[in-house]
């Protein structure tokens, strides 16, 4: 969020973010309440980035949760 402040770019966020401040970070609803973005996730399998690993493996467990995925 620091960068997007300093204004290097974007981010998509989840919706529970919306109560968190950063300096120069404004968050806008992208859709309607309750309404789903799709997401489609490509990593080289060498990366072994451990953020990226805890990241894609959060994002199994919401897709299992929402029954997108198996």
């Amino acid at each position: 969020m620091n960068l997007v402040g300093l204004g290097f770019g974007v981010s998509l966020v989840p919706d529970h973010w919306r109560g968190d401040q950063y300096p120069n970070v404004i968050f806008v609803p992208i859709g309607d309440v309750g309404e789903t973005v799709p997401l489609s996730l490509t990593w080289r399998p060498e990366n072994d980035n451990p953020a990226l690993r805890r990241f894609i493996s959060l994002a199994r467990i919401e897709a299992r949760r929402n029954g997108v995925a198996g």
